[in-house]
């Protein structure tokens, strides 16, 4: 009852045993009516060496800090962390000089948790141990844990079928929870950065989420602003996202899903519409024969251009630059039909290929200056005009041999003429995508000189 009253933790099994063992050692004798002193004179011995008078209660405190540590000592004996640590922590509640044992304990512990990558339970001993010594090391120990515990959310990113918002907002809530604690030190600033990179992260994929492409360009451009690389699925998100934020996605163009799985068509179909303008205007003027040519080379560059436009941001700048190459190409035309070839509708091989490498020239020169000079990327525009130019001189040998082959199966010169343009055109216009810059051959490092330009 005296134990109780000053809050010794015995437990009766303890007490059972306890007096068992002094029978046995001849100490105690048991009587129905209780225990006494086996000797007489062990009995005069307590009587005056032990008082059954509470002691002051600090000494009480300190019997029973004691007492836990012990247990502590049992705990480690056994090879129980947490319950060495829990018997501490009781034993520092009620004696403030075993803290420095108490801390130890817990930085062993809060090391172990961090090698097997429990960063969970690191991060609580980290912050229990900061609240005991304000230690840069306990600090730098707990900034590693809440890294640890960042780094397996985004491990969790990266699986299928998973919600990869909710996952970095929890990661954003470890980060808030550890720099609440490490505010006023150095090590907040790391967190700091963790923090941006994390919202960067999220802000891609809600924009992405809403269709927002431009959106995603800008979050994953400030992305690498932290020296993160992008994997190949990030490159591929961040070319895909320069692609789509250079169209306007609410053009008419864009609505059908064809083309917008698709986006090539467009100049497929801007080729498509301008033989077919050019060759019912030549069907119905036919006596301007100088003028067939460069007519031809005219609408087809602006045609490829309009449709280009209806979907397409800088519908302004595409509509020049693809009016300034088709003049260009028109002037270059006009001066051959004036020298005397015979151009429009092609007759023969050699047209073909000239018709169509007279208009795909000054194309190819404008992307190569386009991509030179606006994009400040020299080899992707020599790239890009080479395979215009190169798309044209294949693709006029390749409307020629079409052209050949409807002859010998008795097809009217000029539908055979007008098919084998057609094909040959639409061709070079697949070519010349094949080279846009917004999807091919272009790293996030060329994009993100193209989007701060």
């Amino acid at each position: 009852e005296l134990l109780d009253e000053c809050h010794i933790p015995l437990e009766i099994g303890e007490l059972d045993d306890t007096l068992e063992r002094l029978v046995e050692w001849g100490l105690l004798e048991c009587e129905d009516q209780g225990w006494k002193p086996a000797m007489e004179l062990v009995r005069m011995w307590v009587e005056k060496n032990i008082s059954l008078v509470p002691p002051p209660e600090d000494d009480w405190h300190k019997a029973k800090a004691e007492r836990w540590l012990e247990f502590a000592e049992d705990r480690r004996e056994e090879k129980d962390v947490v319950g060495r640590i829990n018997a501490l922590k009781k034993a520092y509640e009620l004696d403030r000089s075993i803290k420095p044992c108490l801390i130890e304990a817990l930085d062993d512990y809060a090391q172990q948790c961090l090698k097997v990558g429990e960063s969970d339970t690191a991060i609580g001993l980290y912050e229990e141990l900061v609240e005991l010594r304000d230690s840069p090391r306990f600090l730098q120990g707990l900034m590693r844990a809440c890294l640890q515990k960042v780094e397996s959310f985004l491990r969790e990113i990266e699986k299928p079928e998973v919600d990869k918002i909710y996952l970095l907002n929890e990661a954003q809530k470890v980060i808030k929870r550890v720099l609440a604690r490490i505010d006023s030190h150095m090590e907040a600033e790391e967190l700091e950065k963790t923090l941006e990179k994390l919202e960067c992260r999220k802000r891609a994929m809600i924009a992405e989420k809403n269709g927002d492409w431009s959106e995603v360009v800008r979050a994953l451009l400030d992305l690498q602003k932290y020296d993160v690389k992008l994997g190949p699925e990030g490159k591929r998100k961040l070319q895909k996202a320069a692609w789509k934020s250079l169209y306007n996605q609410k053009s008419p163009l864009y609505q059908f899903p064809l083309v917008r799985a698709f986006m090539w068509l467009k100049s497929m179909v801007g080729a498509l519409i301008g033989l077919i303008v050019t060759l019912l205007l030549i069907e119905h003027i036919p006596q301007i024969i100088t003028w067939s040519a460069p007519l031809y080379a005219l609408l087809i560059a602006a045609s490829i251009g309009l449709v280009k436009a209806v979907g397409h941001q800088r519908a302004k700048y595409v509509l020049i630059t693809h009016f300034a190459a088709g003049s260009a190409a028109a002037g270059f035309l006009w001066i051959l039909t004036s020298a005397g070839f015979e151009l429009f509708p092609p007759s023969g091989l050699l047209a073909y290929v000239v018709l169509i490498v007279m208009v795909a020239t000054p194309l190819a020169t404008v992307v190569f200056l386009e991509m030179s000079f606006k994009y400040g990327k020299a080899r992707t525009g020599i790239v890009n005009g080479i395979y215009t130019l190169t798309g044209g001189i294949l693709c006029g040998l390749f409307g020629g041999v079409i052209w050949t082959w409807l002859n010998d199966i008795n097809i009217q010169e000029p539908l055979a003429a007008g098919i084998g343009l057609g094909l040959g055109w639409i061709l070079v216009s697949l070519i010349m995508e094949i080279g846009d810059p917004a999807s091919y051959s272009v790293s996030p490092g060329d994009i993100q000189e193209i989007f701060r330009r």
